[in-house]
């Protein structure tokens, strides 16, 4: 414990310091590309299995060869929920427990309010809401006290930053409020 805050008033230039998640078992969504991408490559730089999840199992494998340490590629869409959990209750099976969860995977398809359509409102709506919830719900069945969950969430949850993304604002200030609401149920946890 000590060895950890004391590595946590260090400054951090490039990520997680080297072995602060020494043995975790970490899932990131959405690590096929871009931020997901990153935070499983910092993870395990820190010393954490990766699990990296995303519909493009290709770019899954990518990230995971790219590692510096140890980890796994998953195909999976956040949008089929009994995937998702089949997935998290496999890797909970395989690993025996979670200990950090990064819901990163999200979807921004630019589409002004007045041609929006349902079915655009629901994927966006399914990834970046639904998925999370159901991977956050799925994955605290197998984590212990001090197990992280963390939500990426936007600015556009916040304010529009661009004309066409009232639905994305719309799925991430949802996602803010489930991460608020997860915070009390589950924060006496650790």
């Amino acid at each position: 414990e000590s060895d950890h805050a004391a590595q946590a008033l260090q400054p951090m230039t490039g990520g997680v310091p080297p072995g602060w998640l020494d043995g975790d078992i970490a899932i990131v969504t959405g690590a096929g590309a871009g931020i997901g991408r990153a935070i499983a490559g910092h993870f395990a730089q820190a010393g954490a299995f990766v699990l990296a999840l995303d519909k493009d199992g290709r770019a899954a494998e990518t990230c995971v060869a790219g590692l510096s340490g140890p980890g796994e590629a998953i195909a999976v869409d956040m949008a089929d929920r009994a995937a998702v959990r089949a997935a998290i209750e496999s890797i909970a099976s395989e690993r025996g427990r979670i200990d950090i969860l990064v819901n990163n995977a999200g979807v921004y398809p630019m589409m002004p309010i007045d041609a929006l359509d349902d079915a655009v409102w629901d994927r966006t709506f399914d990834i970046n809401l639904r998925g999370a919830f159901v991977a956050m719900q799925a994955a605290a069945a197998h984590m212990k006290d001090g197990a992280r969950i963390v939500n990426i969430s936007s600015i556009d949850s916040l304010r529009p930053s661009a004309p066409g993304l009232g639905h994305y604002g719309a799925s991430k200030a949802a996602l803010n409020a489930l991460t608020r609401s997860a915070a009390i149920e589950y924060g006496p946890r650790g």
